[in-house]
């Protein structure tokens, strides 16, 4: 009975950790955003090179590059559609992208100004020629 009851409290800890992390997000610029929810997997410029990349089957893509792979252009709201799981990516498991999808349900109205400061700043991080 006892390991049931630090496991509920360790549950309840977790979520309230969580709900309380989500809550901010709406005070973050782009840069923090991306910070926050993509830097582990993506790098801390974006080139796909984060601190848990290597447990990856497959390198995660260099969001730094997504420009260039494209002829120059930047498609904004493919990359929305990514990130809001409109779009699935198998790398991202679920379609609320297990590490940071609580984050962005809980910023409910907020969640598309959240996006829209993402992704200028994965527009600003863009880098000209090959990816």
């Amino acid at each position: 009975m006892r390991h049931l009851t630090v496991f509920s409290l360790a549950v309840v800890l977790g979520v309230a950790a969580l709900s309380a992390g989500a809550e901010e997000l709406g005070g973050y610029d782009g840069a923090q955003l991306y910070k926050r929810l993509c830097s582990s997997c993506h790098g801390p410029t974006g080139d796909g090179d984060g601190p848990v990349s290597a447990s990856f089957k497959a390198r995660p893509p260099a969001l730094s590059g997504i420009a260039a792979r494209r002829g120059g252009q930047f498609p904004a709201e493919r990359i929305r559609q990514l990130i809001d799981g409109r779009t699935s990516v198998a790398q991202h498991g679920a379609r609320d992208m297990p590490v940071w999808g609580v984050d962005l349900r809980a910023a409910g109205a907020d969640t598309d100004a959240i996006l829209t400061r993402l992704l200028e700043y994965l527009r600003s991080i863009q880098k000209p020629g090959r990816p």
